[in-house]
């Protein structure tokens, strides 16, 4: 799994952690890292101590609520809310690229649904096979249509 992207993240965040906030980070994890990579709270210390992280899957670019609760527990407000910044846009992302996804699969399954059309008791409004609109409007869409011909089917 690439995890450059939040690695690229964390380096963003050592600037903002005081000599204080690492030693009170490496102390509240001292039972999930190395005693070497605890007593070190250097920003080399601090580093090894995110890479022990990552090698113990605690923390990954899909998952590192680990590391926000972490922050949260040792009251260092900052990295934790640049953290959680970081975890909304890449939920965003994600749901950006579900929602492209499933643009694609839906035409290609209203087609099949249309070839299958000759021998169907109720037609599909052919409207709303080619609407051309956001995704959004679209599911809505297709949702109203299946809906209605539910509705038929079983009255």
């Amino acid at each position: 799994m690439d995890n450059h992207r939040l690695r690229a993240m964390i380096l963003k965040l050592q600037d903002r952690l005081s000599n204080d906030d690492r030693k009170r980070l490496h102390f509240y994890l001292g039972n999930d890292v190395p005693r070497r990579i605890r007593d070190d709270p250097s920003l080399g210390g601090t580093l090894s101590l995110m890479d022990s992280l990552f090698d113990q899957d605690k923390i990954n670019e899909n998952d590192f609520t680990f590391l926000i609760n972490a922050f949260d527990e040792i009251q260092c407000i900052d990295a934790m809310k640049l953290l959680r910044e970081y975890w909304r846009q890449n939920q965003s992302n994600g749901l950006n690229q579900s929602i492209e996804s499933l643009s694609m699969i839906m035409p290609s399954m209203m087609s099949q649904l249309v070839e299958d059309q000759d021998e169907d008791k109720y037609p599909i409004p052919h409207h709303l096979v080619n609407q051309q609109n956001s995704c959004g409007e679209y599911f809505h869409d297709y949702n109203h249509f299946f809906y209605t011909l539910f509705d038929d089917l079983f009255p």
